[in-house]
């Protein structure tokens, strides 16, 4: 019985298949193969220098840059498994004619005890398209309002370019690199770092990650300046031609300019003053009107706080036509001063005392016969004269009348008087 038994191999054979059948029946019933998908994976291109050698660039189109990938494995195994052992990949020597590229997949662990991988696309697509390169001045601008009573100065960037290249189509859209910093309500200088933005023509953001930028942000500074409202006063230089005079009004437009600078600079400050030899009034008939760009005339370290006035202020110096009046004066109109003692002194009636004077219109109209009183100083006379002592007889005399700088008199008022020795009481 032994013998037959231990020389039966059709039935150790048996025995042997049972046993097989029996461990992978306990296998898959205690480690059975399951599957679990891992997102967000990264396709990888391999072989890339084959489109950008021949000054071609590349975009990946429909979000084909990432895979979800469901893989099989036993239990054990894919229980190992993190999304960072799976690996997708596109090699650009498989590229088709429709710019497609399938997807093969590995894991860097386990990968042979994996049954399979399946993604939830097949291919990368891609838009592949000359290179082009741009390079641009970079530009700055502020967002927000600083406090009130101060303005945005100088803004300052530690390089003032940007170069760029992508692809020929978006590249060419780009019209513009900025960089922009929020200013709200600050009262101080800036100093931070900021993002370099593209724009097209209309000024609409372009952010496609096909660009590539020698710089995604800069450093930047922003200049806060304490603001100041102040008059512009001007000065006149010169005369205006014979017969003509200046009314002494001169207007400005504007009158007054916001100006910015620091703080301790602003204190000394309480006027714009614009030198007398720009207004020039030399021969002048009537007014003159100039331009003048006060930015010219700022102190040092002082600039317009108003970033939309171009400095340019309407200068207009009056000029008018001098006006004449003639005036027929009487007795009353004479004071004679300083008579010696034993002499009396008289208007000679028959003396025609004329005052010709001229000044502007508004000047000469107020000048009444009534008001004037012109003086005839015997003492001062005869000092000029070297009189030594005053004689009976008929004297010509000039007098004098106080009319103020506005009135001009044109000839001396010449008073014919007649001294007589006083009558003893």
């Amino acid at each position: 019985m032994k013998k037959r038994l231990t020389n039966n191999w059709g039935l150790k054979l048996i025995s042997f298949i049972f046993a097989v059948l029996l461990w992978l029946v306990v296998v898959n019933v205690d480690n059975p193969v399951k599957t679990k998908p891992f997102d967000n994976i990264p396709v990888k291109l391999q072989n890339a220098n084959l489109i950008t050698e021949e000054g071609l660039v590349y975009e990946i189109l429909d979000s084909t840059g990432t895979v979800t990938v469901s893989v099989s494995a036993p239990r054990s195994y894919l229980e190992l498994l993190s999304k960072d052992d799976i690996v997708a990949v596109a090699d650009f020597n498989n590229i088709t004619a429709a710019n497609t590229i399938n997807i093969t997949y590995y894991s860097k662990r386990y990968n042979d005890k994996i049954t399979n991988f399946k993604g939830n696309i097949e291919s990368v697509k891609l838009n592949i398209e000359p290179k082009k390169m741009l390079q641009l001045v970079l530009k700055t601008k502020t967002v927000g309002e600083v406090e009130d009573g101060y303005v945005v100065g100088r803004v300052t960037t530690d390089q003032n370019q940007v170069r760029i290249s992508g692809p020929e189509s978006i590249v060419s859209q780009i019209k513009s690199a900025v960089v922009a910093v929020d200013v709200s309500g600050t009262t101080t200088d800036i100093a931070t770092y900021a993002d370099v933005k593209l724009y097209d023509a209309e000024e609409k953001e372009i952010s496609a990650s096909s660009i590539v930028k020698n710089v995604d942000s800069v450093k930047v500074g922003v200049e806060i300046l304490a603001t100041k409202t102040v008059p512009v006063g001007y000065s006149v230089t010169g005369n205006p031609a014979t017969g003509y005079r200046m009314t002494g009004e001169i207007s400005g437009v504007p009158s007054e300019i916001t100006i910015a600078g620091n703080t301790d600079a602003l204190k000394n400050i309480s006027q714009i003053e614009i030198p007398s030899e720009v207004l020039n009034v030399n021969g002048k008939t009537e007014n003159l009107i100039a331009n003048v760009n006060v930015k010219n005339y700022l102190p040092t370290g002082i600039s317009i706080a108003d970033s939309d006035y171009n400095g340019k202020a309407i200068v207009t110096v009056y000029i008018e036509e001098e006006q004449k009046k003639e005036l027929h004066l009487g007795e009353r109109n004479i004071l004679i001063t300083n008579v010696p003692d034993d002499f009396k002194v008289s208007i000679d009636e028959n003396n025609e005392i004329v005052l010709k004077m001229t000044g502007l219109q508004a000047d000469v109209s107020e000048v009444l016969m009534s008001d004037i009183v012109g003086t005839v100083d015997l003492a001062a006379y005869m000092e000029k004269e070297d009189i030594n002592s005053l004689e009976p007889g008929e004297y010509t005399v000039e007098a004098t009348f106080e009319l103020g700088e506005e009135i001009t008199i044109v000839e001396p008022v010449k008073v014919k008087i007649i001294v007589q020795e006083a009558e003893e009481e």
